[in-house]
């Protein structure tokens, strides 16, 4: 008999899982760090042309708060050869609750259109 078939129904399920295992992990590898990149530029780029568009940044105003963004989130990836530190995203909500602006709050409001 030869050992490529499938055998029982337990054997398809293990296999099944394992092969799901191994894409979850490469889709984790691969996928995810390009969406996140890309929802954070996203993010940057329309808060960039609000400050542009509605309160009147310039250019040289809005690529300094753009380099700023970027090496923040350089500090939270972490440096090659430095130890890494624990720093999020969710430091800058509390530091930003802390002044009086409530990211937590808005995040979950209704918006009717």
């Amino acid at each position: 008999m030869n050992s490529n078939y499938i055998r029982s129904k337990s054997e398809m399920r293990r296999i099944s899982t394992q092969i799901a295992k191994e894409e979850i992990a490469k889709y984790e590898v691969e996928v995810c760090p390009k969406c996140q990149t890309s929802i954070g530029y996203q993010a940057i780029a329309t808060m960039l042309w609000v400050l542009h568009r509605d309160f009147g940044w310039g250019t040289v105003r809005l690529n300094r708060l753009k380099d700023a963004c970027e090496a923040e989130f350089s500090l939270m990836e972490g440096i090659q050869g430095l130890p890494k530190f624990e720093y999020t995203a969710n430091d800058c909500v509390r530091g930003l609750k802390e002044i009086g602006v409530d990211m937590e709050a808005s995040q979950y409001e209704q918006k009717t259109v």
